[in-house]
């Protein structure tokens, strides 16, 4: 019980969004503590070259900046593998990380380092936020325009923004009083820092950003959709699984089948395609002398014509359990089909009742697949007299019995078209001919040695294909 309650759940309840999205941004952090791993070691190998004396600045501050990136790199990408990417803060630490590294190589690097100031917003884009990256921007961006003031004016920038004669200068504690002690005017010096350094930046970074942020957007909306999606194929996945059990529970599978008439063998199967079909079987006890089996198959595929099955068989039975003909109960029973029948589905089906006194199986082939007859000593044929129209297609179809004698020794097989129209990995049909050729081949077996043989028959010559229909096979022998 509790197993069909959780399928029934699952049926109900969509996937949650918050759960993709919060699964996106696990993987989000991941990503991100991967590239800082890379400016870590990048970091660490500059602060190495300026403790060597390699880039020969000689500023304390260089040293300092280093040390505390590579400090602060490492500990969110710590932090990020320790708590296995699952804390809602990690993707603000990490990014504000990858901000302060990016302004900090920027203030030592100047030119050399333009395009990184893109990382951080880069970076956050990957969250799929358009807020988030938004907001990256905006911080980038102020921490562009500090750091190049502030460059500027201690001395961490180089001057190729500025035009200078030929000659030298002294350089003092700052860039600003060197470049002032040289005569240079101090508006001019603002107005070329602005124009050479900072606004080709400042362009450069915001078709970036304005990218980034547009990839963000559109990357939620994807991930919505890929969610919608996901929850459709798997609302409809348990619908169809659902309805395969359903289907399957209401077919008798208790065999021998009619334990009081020994004289009857009688077995049936119905093996499901992933695709529900409506195939069905029935064979029941009408009374002491009657005994009715039938085989049907509805048009459509779905939880809708699984439904449509299980009411035509709930029908056939009652209206034969009733002591009606053959040929009443189809009429009836199509009658009842074709009321509110808005889906015009409808239901082939070859219905027989055996009068065991006498021997005489009446029968109605309401527009389904002929049968086989093997009489004792010959080989199967197929019945091909005349048939009717399928059940619920005309509320005025008439149904007409057809009598043959059923002697000891004499099998009727019945199956569906998901038998015949198996097809191999070529898209070639089984056919008729190939199933009646089977039967002969296998002449003696009794129903329940004989069901499986064609059964692994039809596998061997599917050879793996994907089955696109119920396989349903009924075969009853007198004997």
């Amino acid at each position: 019980m509790k197993k069909w309650r959780d399928r029934v759940k699952a049926l109900i309840e969509p996937l949650k969004t918050e759960d993709v999205l919060w699964n996106n941004e696990v993987e989000a952090n991941f990503f991100v503590s991967r590239i800082l791993g890379l400016c870590e070691i990048m970091m660490i190998l500059a602060l190495a070259l300026e403790l060597a004396g390699v880039f020969q600045v000689g500023l304390s501050m260089i040293v300092k900046l280093l040390l505390l990136e590579t400090v602060l790199t490492g500990t969110s990408v710590v932090c990020t593998w320790y708590f296995k990417g699952n804390r809602k803060w990690l993707k603000y630490l990490l990014c504000v990380t990858a901000v302060s590294v990016t302004t900090s190589l920027y203030c030592m690097l100047d030119y050399d380092v333009m395009l990184l100031l893109a990382l951080p917003v880069v970076l956050s884009c990957r969250y799929y936020s358009k807020k988030f990256t938004k907001n990256i921007a905006m911080l980038t961006t102020l921490l562009i325009v500090a750091s190049t003031f502030v460059t500027a004016w201690r001395g961490m920038l180089d001057l190729n923004y500025v035009t200078l004669k030929s000659g030298t200068m002294e350089v003092g504690s700052r860039l600003l009083d060197s470049v002032m002690s040289y005569g240079y005017d101090k508006g001019q010096y603002l107005f070329d820092l602005v124009s050479n350094a900072l606004l080709s930046r400042l362009m450069l970074f915001s078709i970036i950003a304005a990218a980034c942020t547009e990839f963000a957007d559109k990357g939620h909306k994807m991930i919505l959709e890929q969610q919608q999606i996901l929850t459709k194929t798997a609302r409809i996945s348990t619908e169809l699984s659902l309805a395969t059990d359903i289907q399957t529970a209401m077919l008798p599978c208790i065999f021998p089948a009619f334990p009081e008439h020994e004289e009857v063998a009688l077995f049936a199967t119905m093996n499901p395609a992933k695709e529900v079909g409506g195939d069905f079987y029935d064979y029941f006890r009408v009374d002491d002398d009657h005994i009715a089996f039938l085989i049907a198959d509805v048009s459509g595929k779905g939880v809708g014509a699984a439904l449509f099955m299980m009411i035509a068989k709930t029908l056939l039975k009652n209206e034969a359990l009733s002591g009606k003909t053959v040929e009443e109960i189809c009429s009836n029973v199509n009658q009842q089909l074709c009321e509110n029948n808005d889906a015009q589905l409808f239901v082939t089906c070859w219905m027989g009742i055996l009068t065991l006194s006498t021997g005489t199986l009446s029968y109605v082939n309401a527009g389904h697949n002929p049968p086989l007859i093997c009489r004792k000593g010959e080989t199967f044929e197929y019945i091909r007299g005349q048939h009717d129209v399928a059940l619920a297609f005309f509320d005025d179809s008439e149904y007409h019995a057809h009598d043959i004698p059923i002697q000891q020794g004499d099998a009727l097989f019945l199956y569906t078209d998901g038998v015949t129209e198996a097809q191999n990995e070529k898209n070639e049909l089984y056919g008729e001919e190939r199933l009646r050729e089977v039967l002969n081949k296998n002449i003696g077996k009794l129903p329940h040695e004989m069901i499986p043989v064609i059964k692994e028959e039809i596998e061997a010559y599917c050879n793996g294909a994907e089955q696109f229909d119920d396989i349903t096979m009924l075969m009853s022998m007198l004997r």
